[in-house]
């Protein structure tokens, strides 16, 4: 019976180093899927890192085009109220200078007829 408990033990041994290395073998098989898994996962979360550097400069020169565009509309307001003013004005100095026009021509015709007169 010691023989066959020796045996049984050398049987059992054998199983566990068997069983022991396939073990090892999964781990090393599952390690080096695993290294390639991580460099996927940090691949993807660089990218995802790159897209959202680059949504958000794109968001940002958004945000500045969007300033930019509202700035401009103001300066076209103010231009617009500055252009209606000088019309006003333009109209005002036209009218003014049609009315020294017509006092120069009634001084005139004046002069002329007291010309005639002390003639």
């Amino acid at each position: 019976t010691r023989r066959k408990l020796q045996r049984r033990a050398q049987v059992i041994n054998a199983e566990v180093k068997s069983e022991v290395a396939k073990a090892i073998a999964q781990l090393r098989h599952a390690a080096h899927h695993y290294k390639h898994t991580r460099g996927e996962i940090e691949r993807a979360l660089r990218q995802r890192d790159r897209k959202l550097a680059s949504n958000s400069s794109a968001e940002g020169r958004a945000e500045a085009l969007a300033k930019t565009a509202e700035d401009a509309k103001d300066m076209i307001k103010e231009l617009q109220s500055a252009k209606e003013g000088a019309e006003v004005r333009a109209q005002s100095l036209q009218q003014r200078v049609q009315e020294l026009e017509r006092a120069k021509h009634a001084a005139e015709t004046q002069g002329r007829t007291l010309s005639g007169a002390i003639s």
